[in-house]
């Protein structure tokens, strides 16, 4: 109180010497020496006080947040989770502290919350969430601002909370805005681990955790050397970042003859409604190097579920499947083939026949054309599709094309019949006097030309010929070629003249 008193002293002082400088010039003479006098005795004066006062004496406004503090008139409040909570807070959960700063007047910038540590305790950046308010004390209205922190513990004990500094700056009444800093009183607090629990090395605290699983093996499918399938595994849970959700433990990276690409997991965290969620993407590709059985056992991920207080379990179903060689065989089966087998006269003469047949059946296909052809001339399998068409022709009555079809017939049967070498003809007037059915029959070639060629020559010509006739004729036909029938109206290689 003395260096504010002399502050404003010198502060009075100051202002007479202003003062004198504007009255001297009108006063009277008898006075200008007590004036003068005084002027001098201000200036001495005034350095003096000077020396004798420090910067912050100089400072109206010399006012701290300690005072503040120590005034009651700003209150830093820390508030454990636990405090109005009669169980004790387990590994991995969410431990949520909340720091209040409440002040009579208003707050110029706010406060801000210092970084700080906790052994053995898991603080996520940017988890500070703060929210303003006010509250009414002793019939005054206070404003607020309460900041939230969550830490995650992971180990079971004793933790020491420290003095955590918070950054504050008031409005204050008469001494306008203070800022600096104001720290909490240290505390401890107990994190415990369930019996449940004991002995599992990683496990989940949430409220709801769900497990996705993409790309399974199949125990029924062929898998071959050099082929790879890919796993992807999601964990999303509720009520805890994802960093929290611990790796999958992958058993297969110690299966030889598999080889395993695990990805960087992909982590993320959401937030709906104020409802946070944590997510694990874990990706890992299998690339089969050798032949043979493979066996991935059942994975579990433990989850201690915090509605419920008790312990779940997440499966990652087990998966058994086989890799092949690539070719008939797998490994075992090729080295087994010929396990217990000994040459002896059967033997040799199955693996023979085995021989003989595979023989035969290639060459059946190399010379299928051959083989094709050979079976038409055995089976005289043209004659016999060229008399079909011929009875069909005469039966038709389409004696043109009978005709054609019977000159491609006798061609194909042994040459000692030629149907064009000198077979005699006879003119219309022997055929209308002759009798038809002896006619037919001797001169069946004449009847089908006058047929053929009826309605260029004889319109009203009543001839016909039937499929009997026709029968009859080619069965002549072919005791000529084979020698075994005589006719007299048939000479060997002579031309049948049609026309």
């Amino acid at each position: 109180m003395k260096k504010v008193a002399m502050t404003q002293a010198v502060t009075k002082e100051i202002l007479m010497i202003k003062l004198s400088f504007i009255i001297l010039p009108n006063v009277k003479p008898k006075s200008f020496a007590r004036n003068t006098l005084l002027l001098i005795s201000l200036l001495f004066l005034s350095p003096w006080a000077l020396a004798n006062s420090t910067n912050n004496d100089l400072i109206i406004n010399d006012l701290t947040i300690a005072d503040l503090v120590e005034q009651g008139k700003l209150k830093i409040t820390l508030t454990l989770p636990n405090d109005n909570e009669e169980e004790t807070q387990i590994v991995g959960q969410a431990f949520v502290i909340s720091i209040e700063v409440a002040t009579e007047r208003w707050f110029a910038k706010g406060s801000t919350v210092e970084p700080f540590s906790v052994p053995h305790a898991v603080i996520p950046a940017n988890n500070i969430i703060t929210t303003n308010g006010n509250q009414r004390i002793a019939g005054t209205t206070w404003s607020t601002q309460t900041h939230y922190i969550t830490l995650y513990p992971n180990k079971a004990g004793i933790y020491n909370l420290p003095n955590i500094a918070v950054n504050v700056s008031v409005n204050t009444e008469n001494n306008g805005v203070v800022m600096g800093i104001a720290n909490t009183k240290p505390v401890s607090f107990e994190i415990g681990q369930p019996e449940a629990l004991q002995g599992i090395d990683s496990f989940i605290v949430s409220s709801a955790v769900t497990l996705t699983i993409d790309g399974q093996f199949d125990a029924e499918k062929t898998y071959a050397v050099g082929d790879a399938i890919t796993q992807t595994i999601t964990i999303t849970a509720d009520d805890i970042p994802a960093m929290m959700i611990p790796e999958i433990n992958n058993t297969a990276q110690a299966l030889d003859g598999i080889s395993v690409y695990h990805k960087p997991a992909k982590i993320f965290d959401n937030s709906n409604r104020g409802t946070s969620t944590g997510t694990r993407v874990e990706s890992f590709t299998y690339i089969f190097e050798n032949a043979g059985d493979y066996t991935l056992p059942e994975n579990t991920i433990y989850w201690w579920n915090t509605n419920s207080n008790a312990l779940e379990q997440l499966k990652i179903p087990a998966s058994s499947w086989t890799v092949y060689t690539g070719g008939l065989f797998t490994k075992d089966q090729a080295s087994n083939i010929f396990r217990g087998f000994e040459l002896n006269t059967e033997s040799f003469f199955k693996i023979l026949t085995l021989i003989v047949i595979i023989t035969l059946l290639s060459l059946c296909i190399i010379k299928r054309q051959s083989i094709l052809s050979l079976y038409k001339t055995v089976t005289h399998y043209d004659k016999r599709q060229l008399r079909k068409q011929f009875y069909t022709h005469i039966a038709n009555k389409n004696y043109l094309l009978a005709e054609n079809t019977l000159y491609q017939y006798l061609s194909a049967i042994e040459p000692v019949i030629d149907p064009l070498d000198n077979v005699k003809t006879s003119n219309l007037t022997s055929i209308k006097t002759n009798n038809k059915s002896d006619f037919k029959q001797n001169n069946f070639l004449e009847v089908l030309n006058t047929l053929a060629f009826a309605s260029e020559t004889t319109p009203n010509l009543s001839l016909n010929l039937s499929v009997a006739d026709a029968k009859q004729y080619l069965a002549t036909l072919e005791s000529i070629s084979k020698g075994k029938a005589v006719t007299k109206f048939f000479t060997p290689k002579e031309y049948i003249k049609l026309n």
